[in-house]
């Protein structure tokens, strides 16, 4: 495909519109109500956000994860501490996450700061994860350069071993390339249902990872319309709390 086949992708977006004068004062509702639909619609990964961060050198980066909550006004994620973006965050706690629902021709964008959640609010949703999710959050050394995957999944496999996790699970061609399952391998799924035998009292999440909430300073809601006039309703935080609401060019 050229240049000029890529220029000539293009559609009409018709599904719908904003009014400033009838969108509620509280941006939240807006939001609650937009996740709620893109879940009954049954997009692809609903809860997927954008996350961009900047360094220390204010270059941007942007990767993307899953919202986990929207508690007491703030947006949860999940991560390692020590990645890219976890570093990043250190240095300069201001974010932006960004929501893509192209099925619903609706995005959001919201841009304010992030912290650390604390460690209790951490350690209660990494024993809510399913097991293979845990183990792959502890060997995983996130964003840093690694000699392979093999290396990578021959320690999952280790600890795996070490939780006698592996017990009756292994499947059918886990004992090819000398039981080092590939990344589609039943193996490496998901490993919630386990035997109440196993003692997994030592599986405990690491303090390089962790969660963030990041309250929001900016949000704006942006809804596709014809010959490109798409609507974008802003919402910015005013010193005294109370959100101001503006309508944007598009």
């Amino acid at each position: 495909m050229n240049f000029m086949d890529i220029a000539s992708i293009r559609k009409e977006y018709l599904q719908g519109g904003l009014r400033r004068c009838q969108m509620p004062d509280d941006p939240l509702v807006v939001f609650e109500e937009w996740l709620g639909e893109a879940v009954e619609a049954r997009l692809v990964e609903p809860t997927a956000m954008v996350v961009a961060t900047v360094s220390q050198e204010c270059r941007p980066s942007t990767r993307t994860v899953l919202l986990k909550g929207l508690e007491e006004g703030r947006f949860v994620f999940f991560t390692n501490y020590e990645s890219r973006k976890g570093l990043q965050i250190e240095t300069n706690p201001c974010v932006s996450l960004s929501f893509l629902w192209y099925g619903l021709e609706r995005q959001v964008h919201i841009e304010g700061r992030a912290v650390e959640l604390s460690a209790a609010e951490s350690d209660a949703y990494f024993d809510s994860r399913p097991l293979g999710s845990r183990i792959g959050a502890i060997v995983s050394p996130q964003s840093r350069v690694i000699g392979s995957r093999t290396g990578l999944m021959r320690e999952f496999v280790r600890m795996r071993d070490r939780y006698g996790l592996s017990h009756g699970q292994k499947q059918e061609g886990d004992q090819k390339a000398n039981n080092i399952p590939l990344a589609d391998s039943p193996a490496s799924q998901d490993l919630r249902d386990h035997p109440a035998s196993i003692d997994i009292s030592g599986l405990k999440r690491p303090d390089y990872w962790g969660g963030y909430a990041v309250t929001p300073e900016r949000i704006e809601f942006w809804q596709g319309r014809e010959n490109r006039l798409h609507d974008r309703i802003l919402y910015t935080r005013e010193g005294d709390g109370e959100w101001l609401r503006q309508r944007l060019a598009p």
